[in-house]
Formats: structure tokens, C-alpha cells, sequence
């Protein structure tokens, strides 16, 4: 009997020995699947933000090329009797946008220099070596130079800067750009706490918008600032608009670097792995309860229909054991109509 017993203990566990690693298999390949699948929407969604933010950058550069090349177009189309008449048309171009709210100057390397605001220059001013007239005689279309920090408001801008068809001399049409705007943008985007976010230029990788004003005018490469800068700076190349995977003091992060239109910028939008992942932390945890409890179950279940089983086969067993060794007194009754009942009869 001890024997029999023994042969039924060893189908229990040969069963549970096969079912419990199958439910594993299941609930391992259903938590890497669900993990898979978080990450995607993540990715996706986060690349839909940063597509949607960069849009409307973009849109406001675009704006104010617009209406500076309205003026330029204006300027060399010669309209204007002399230099006293394009003054005056410059005039115009002040307060005309908060981006630009001193409007614009024009000057060249013959000394001319023009400004809308009415600023004049000192004596120790040289024209020809300032950064706006050095990046806009090379400019056949408009375009926004280094940022720089205005001495007069402590402002990070930018200068606007385009050449124009004048045959007398080099001469530039320029404006300083404020960059309020997208500060203004990259805060209220940061305050929502979905993402972290920045925005830099891609030649001299300086940061020109950040949630943290400290960070303002420092390049991703400067010493003592989260490891993430530094990796985001070896990524930026091309029209990368994929999403990346960097390491950062924090861990792991998914980055997109996105350009925007008309410049040579990149809006960096990023979230940590676990945060992408919280989601998935609380399903797995209701998983493993829903898991334990399925398991429990399954076990309750394969030992009711164990019992059910290996009964009657141990009575058959035995009976015939006991046929084997010459007492056919034994009567042999399995309830049921199955092979084992009609085995017995």
C-alpha cells in the first residue's frame, strides 16, 4: 500500500511539475509583453509631444522670418530714396513684436549704421566686428546667430541676420530676437511634469531654454551638470528625430531630439525609463496578486481531479495485486463511465 501511495504522490507531482512552470511561462511572457507594450505607447506619445512642442517653435520662428523678410524684400526692392528714408521705414519695425520689441538696424562696412530704436553707437563701436553683421554677411536668407546674453535687459537672444543686395558696400539687416517666448513655453511645459525639456543649438550645443535659469547660455558639455546634457551632445547630428535611449545621473532615458524649422536648434524632450514604466510597476503588482491567486486555484483544482483519478486507479491496483497473488475474492467497483470504470468491470 505504502508502494501504491507512493506511485500516486509521483503523478501529483508530475503534473504539477509540468502545469506550474507553463503558468510561469505565461505570466513572465504576458509581463514582458505588457512592458513591451508600455514602452511603445511611452515612446510614441513621447514623440508625439516633442513633434507637437517643436511645432509650435517652429511656427514662431517662421512668424517672425516672415515679417522680417517683408522688410527686407522691401529694403531691396528699392523703394526708398536714400538711407534717411530706409531710417524711417525701420522706425516702423519697433515694438512692432515682442520677439524683437527694438526693432531693426541695418549697417555696413563702409561705416553706414541705421538703427530703428535710435540707438547710436560709441565711439569704440566697430561695426564690421559685431557678431550680427559677422554671421549676416555670409546669410543669403535670413538666420538667427549664437544666443548671447543682452547686456541691457539680462536676456538671453539671438541676432536675426540676412545680407542685402547693396552694390556700394557689405551691408547686413539685422534684429535681436528675445527668447522669452520659448522659455516661457519650455517652463509651462515642465511645470506639467510629463517630460523634462530644453532647447539648444546644434553647432555650439549651448543650451538657450531651460525650466532652470542656472542652466541658461551653458553648453551640454560644462562641468557639474546631470551626465544626460553631455550624452545628448554626442546625439545631436542630422535631422534626428528618433527617439534615443542616454544614460543620466537619474538612470536610463528616452530622448527626442527634435530641429526646429528654420534654425539650426534642437528641442530635447526626455523621461526616465521608470517613470515610463510606473504604469506597468502597479499592473505587475496586481499581476503577481491576480497570478498567486490563480496558481492557488489551479493547484486546488488539479489536486480535486488528482483525487479523482488516482483513486480508482490505486483501487484497481491494488485489486489486481491482489488477483496476482492468487485471491480472487475481491470485488472491483469504479463508479463512473470512463476508461478506468470500464477497465474494472
Amino acid at each position: 500500500m505504502k508502494k501504491q501511495k507512493k506511485k500516486g504522490s509521483s503523478i501529483r507531482r508530475k503534473l504539477i511539475g509540468i502545469i506550474i512552470p507553463i503558468v510561469l511561462v505565461i505570466i513572465v511572457s504576458f509581463f514582458i509583453l505588457a512592458r513591451n507594450m508600455v514602452l511603445q505607447i511611452s515612446k510614441e506619445a513621447l514623440q508625439a509631444k516633442a513633434e507637437s512642442y517643436a511645432g509650435r517653435i517652429s511656427t514662431w520662428t517662421g512668424q517672425i522670418f516672415g515679417e522680417l523678410q517683408i522688410y527686407q524684400n522691401a529694403i531691396n526692392d528699392g523703394n526708398f530714396a536714400d538711407d534717411a528714408a530706409v531710417l524711417k521705414y525701420l522706425e516702423t519695425s519697433v515694438d512692432k513684436n515682442d520677439a524683437y520689441p527694438v526693432g531693426l538696424y541695418m549697417g555696413d562696412d563702409s561705416g553706414v549704421y541705421l538703427d530703428g530704436s535710435g540707438w547710436v553707437p560709441g565711439d569704440d563701436w566697430v561695426l564690421v566686428e559685431r557678431d550680427w553683421y559677422v554671421d549676416g554677411k555670409d546669410n543669403e536668407t535670413l538666420a538667427f546667430g549664437e544666443p548671447y546674453y543682452d547686456s541691457m535687459t539680462g536676456q538671453v537672444c539671438v541676432s536675426a541676420s540676412v545680407k542685402m543686395n547693396y552694390d556700394k558696400a557689405v551691408r547686413v539687416l539685422a534684429t535681436d530676437v528675445y527668447l522669452d517666448y520659448v522659455s516661457g513655453l519650455v517652463s509651462e511645459i515642465a511645470d506639467a511634469g510629463d517630460v523634462e525639456i530644453f532647447l539648444v543649438t546644434g553647432e555650439s550645443r549651448t543650451i538657450i531654454a531651460h525650466p532652470d535659469a542656472e542652466m541658461m547660455a551653458l553648453t551640454l558639455d560644462a562641468e557639474g551638470i546631470d551626465a544626460i546634457y553631455g550624452n545628448i551632445g554626442k546625439e545631436l547630428s542630422g535631422e534626428r528625430r528618433e527617439l534615443i535611449s542616454v544614460k543620466g545621473d537619474a538612470g536610463s532615458y528616452y530622448a527626442c531630439l527634435y530641429p526646429i524649422e528654420n534654425t539650426d536648434w534642437y528641442l530635447v524632450t526626455s523621461v526616465t525609463e521608470r517613470k515610463m514604466l510606473s504604469d506597468l510597476h502597479w499592473m505587475e503588482m496586481y499581476m503577481v496578486l491576480i497570478a498567486a491567486a490563480a496558481t492557488i486555484v489551479l493547484l486546488f483544482a488539479v489536486f480535486r481531479v488528482m483525487n479523482r483519478v488516482v483513486k480508482p486507479v490505486q483501487k484497481v491496483t491494488n485489486v489486481i495485486g491482489q488477483i496476482a497473488e492468487g485471491d480472487f475474492s475481491h470485488d472491483l467497483e469504479v463508479k463512473g463511465n470512463d476508461e478506468i470504470a470500464r477497465m474494472s468491470h
